[in-house]
C-alpha cells in the first residue's frame, strides 16, 4: 500500500521516480504501465490494447497528461541541485583554507 505525503509518494517504486524527478520522454510510456497495472485478468493486456483503450477513453491527450508538469519540475529540481552543491562546495573550500 503507498503512503503519500500530499502527492510525493513515500514508499513504492514510484517513491524515488517522484522525488527525483521523471524524464518527459517516459511519460507515455508509463501512463500505460500504470493502466495495465490495474487490469487483473488470467491474460495481461498487450500493449497495443492499453494504448487503443487511452486513445478511446482519454484521447491523444491522454498520452501527455501531466508533460507540462515535468517540463516545471526538471529545471526546478536542476536549479535547486546545482545551488545545493555550489554552496557546499564553496564552504567546503572555505573550511580547507582555515585547517591549511
Amino acid at each position: 500500500r503507498m503512503q503519500t505525503i500530499g502527492v510525493v509518494p513515500t514508499s513504492g517504486k514510484d517513491a524515488a521516480v517522484d522525488i527525483l524527478g521523471t524524464s518527459v520522454e517516459t511519460k507515455p510510456a508509463q501512463d500505460v504501465a500504470k493502466l495495465a497495472e490495474k487490469h487483473i485478468v488470467s491474460k495481461p493486456p498487450t500493449m497495443y490494447r492499453i494504448m487503443k483503450q487511452v486513445m478511446r477513453e482519454q484521447g491523444l491527450k491522454g498520452f501527455f497528461k501531466g508533460l507540462s508538469m515535468n517540463w516545471l519540475k526538471g529545471p526546478v529540481g536542476f536549479s535547486i541541485s546545482f545551488t545545493t552543491f555550489d554552496l557546499l562546495k564553496e564552504w567546503i573550500d572555505q573550511e580547507e583554507e582555515r585547517w591549511i
